[in-house]
């Protein structure tokens, strides 16, 4: 009885391929798809991939997109497909569908899509994914043993199958599939029931990183987000800021992902380890460029210091701080072409709400130190101002303007133009909607004064 109906399902599955005989490509390769001419539908579906439920097959069969390469590869499922010269739309990406392609690291799945399969994109190379607020189901192991998995944001109302990131370790962010916003994030972290970080995030206009043709093979980038302090309060944003700044970097700059090294919730030997990693890695290039990125409270000690707070620091004592001058000395040694500083935090004493981090010590006025060589430094604030957060953004101020204009540029942007776009907007949002005045502030080195106006990030 038990093969007997083992062969009537074999029958039953093979007239449905049989009966499936349409083919769309997608990246050079061919796919089958399901159509329904009722709705004028399509799903994308894989009959031929075995994977087997217990034991995930014993044979992985390596499989690779004919017109996809490189490091931040993205695969792009089309919205509408023409089969026969009729058009339908993808509603659907079937069992097993990008199983086991190993050549791409992002995909865009188009808002027409209401459900994802299980094992669709089974132990692939994703490394960032968004799933549109369209979707309603996932199925079992979707992105199971996708060990580069680092993000995976999913809407508030989907259905998951079973054990939907098996063996993978993504940050989860949930957002409303509405809206592509959630309320204000509580930058709380726990375990989810599936064994990953569930993050309450706020997912914005930003997170919707575009892609890019450039390449810049030889800038090194290091990026801190301090968020969690052991001695003063937590920063908010500021590790999304980081983990965005990252995600540009690799998908819009085009920055290798072997050239960029990131700490959240650094120590003080933490930052000194990163900034001796750049001084040494960008000489080993020529016409190297460096980008240094940070997030999280800056200090100012009574003797005019300013420094970058460790986690393990404190804001009470005036020299558990990282120098900006060690910063900038050790930065302007580097024989690059430039080097390209952010700093999305004031040395004020205030937080991203406005509050002082020590009512008993006040607010101070800064004097930041001056840039060496030939560096470039993006400031969030002047003076005695705050670097705000911007809470339906989810990010600071400074950072989801920085992040703006690289979307909309695509990472072809000068340096002039965008220091302009970032003060102008921050200025603009912090006057009306907190009230108050952030002036975000770009210094130069002396010797690149003149030129650093035409200099770009990418190479």
């Amino acid at each position: 009885m038990k093969k007997a109906l083992t062969l009537l399902m074999g029958i039953a599955l093979g007239s449905v391929a049989s009966l499936a005989q349409n083919f769309i490509t997608i990246s050079g390769n061919s796919f089958t798809v399901d159509l329904d001419n009722r709705n004028m539908t399509a799903s994308i579906v894989d009959y031929d991939h075995q994977i087997d439920d217990a034991k995930f097959p014993i044979k992985i069969h390596k499989r690779k997109f004919k017109y996809l390469s490189g490091t931040n590869a993205v695969l792009e499922i089309p919205e509408v497909v023409k089969v026969q010269g009729r058009e339908y739309r993808i509603t659907s990406i079937g069992r097993a569908a990008f199983a086991d392609y190993t050549n791409f690291q992002y995909v865009q799945i188009p808002s027409s899509v209401i459900s994802i399969g299980e094992y669709a994109f089974f132990r692939t190379n994703l490394i960032d994914v968004t799933i549109p607020g369209s979707v309603l189901t996932v199925g079992d192991r979707a992105f199971g043993q996708c060990k580069k998995l680092k993000r995976l944001n999913l809407p508030t109302t989907v259905t998951m199958g079973d054990r939907v990131y098996a063996e993978s370790d993504p940050t989860i962010r949930r957002f409303d599939g509405s809206t592509q916003t959630l309320a204000e994030g509580s930058g709380n972290t726990k375990k989810s029931s599936q064994g990953a970080n569930q993050v309450d995030w706020v997912l914005s206009d930003v997170d919707d990183v575009p892609n890019s043709s450039l390449v810049s093979e030889n800038t090194f980038v290091v990026i801190i987000a301090n968020e969690d302090y052991e001695n003063d309060p937590a920063v908010q944003f500021a590790i999304q800021d980081g983990r965005s700044f990252r995600i540009y970097c690799e998908q819009v700059l085009g920055v290798p992902t072997a050239n960029i090294r990131m700490k959240e919730n650094a120590s003080y030997n933490n930052m000194r380890t990163l900034v001796n990693w750049v001084k040494e890695a960008a000489a080993t290039k020529k016409n190297s460029q460096v980008l240094f990125y940070y997030s999280g409270h800056g200090s100012q000690g009574a003797n005019e210091v300013t420094s970058l707070l460790p986690v393990d620091g404190s804001f009470l004592d005036d020299e558990s701080g990282y120098s900006l001058s060690s910063l900038y000395s050790t930065l302007g040694a580097i024989p690059a072409r430039n080097v390209c500083v952010f700093l999305d935090a004031c040395f004020s004493g205030k937080q991203r709400d406005d509050n002082l981090l020590v009512a008993s010590k006040g607010a101070r006025r800064v004097k930041m130190q001056a840039p060496e060589s030939n560096m470039v430094v993006f400031s969030a604030a002047q003076d005695k101002e705050t670097a705000f957060a911007y809470p339906e953004k989810g990010h600071g101020l400074f950072t989801y303007f920085l992040l703006k204009k690289l979307q909309e540029s695509k990472g072809d942007v000068m340096l002039g133009d965008l220091a302009n776009y970032i003060e102008e907007n921050v200025v603009q949002v912090s006057r009306i909607q907190m009230n108050a005045k952030q002036t975000p502030v770009t210094s130069t080195a002396a010797n690149i004064a003149n030129n650093w106006r035409k200099l770009k990030l990418s190479n």
